[in-house]
């Protein structure tokens, strides 16, 4: 019996509340907004984001029984390098997906709404309190869209419908917020509301709901989930 499948391959990149709607902030002309760089191409030489470093990523995402449009909900952690004042922009890659809503936060504090837009593949995030150097900020992205790239989503050689993620080199932008780059390497936890009937398969170690490994062997990661959630980190 064929099965449907998700398979998500974090090579470089690397479920949370959904965050409260905020005002965007003013528009381009106000912040100036490096091009977004061509996926797939040789980066310029030099930082890609100084002031900041890519440390984690946590991306939820429910995946449709038929069609591309995708659902998304990722917690970035970004490492302060040097101190941000309030109202510093913070530019992460989102390229043909829709942002909803931005919180922003310390590592296990509270989070708040944050203003934000999306320009020329970017979503600027403007951050509503100081960092200092050092602090783990904590961004947390409510999204929809068709992925372009990155996430593959159509019938297999089957003709079953299913999903591929294949992130390398700078392919992640496409179907969640990143920083997309091969020097931010980071790592990544997936939780996967998937179809009846699919299976998820990801790197690392299969959870639960707890965050309890299920055992690491063939039978565990295959037992499909209760909740209808594949987690894995």
């Amino acid at each position: 019996q064929q099965m449907s499948m998700i398979v998500l391959v974090a090579m470089v990149l690397a479920g949370c509340a959904t965050p409260q709607q905020a005002p965007q902030v003013p528009g381009p002309a106000d912040v100036a907004v490096t091009p977004a760089h061509p996926p797939g191409r040789v980066p310029p030489p030099g930082p890609y984001l100084p002031g900041f470093r890519a440390v984690h990523y946590h991306v939820a995402l429910d995946v449709p029984e038929s069609g591309q449009r995708v659902r998304g909900r990722a917690q970035v952690f970004v490492a302060a390098e040097s101190a941000h004042p309030p109202g510093d922009t913070l530019r992460l890659d989102l390229n043909g997906m829709r942002a909803l809503a931005v919180e922003v936060g310390r590592r296990g504090g509270p989070a708040a709404a944050a203003a934000f837009r999306q320009h020329d593949g970017r979503l600027l995030v403007a951050l509503p309190a100081a960092f200092r150097a050092g602090d783990t900020i904590r961004v947390d992205v409510a999204y929809d869209g068709a992925p372009a790239d990155g996430l593959i989503i159509r019938a297999n050689v089957h003709g079953q419908h299913g999903a591929f993620g294949d992130n390398w080199p700078d392919r992640a932008r496409f179907w969640f917020p990143s920083i997309d780059h091969p020097s931010h390497k980071a790592s990544v936890a997936f939780e996967v509301r998937a179809p009846a009937g699919w299976q998820v398969v990801a790197n690392g170690v299969r959870v639960d709901a707890a965050g309890r490994p299920l055992g690491g062997d063939i039978g565990a990661d295959a037992r499909p989930p209760q909740d209808g959630v594949w987690r894995w980190r």
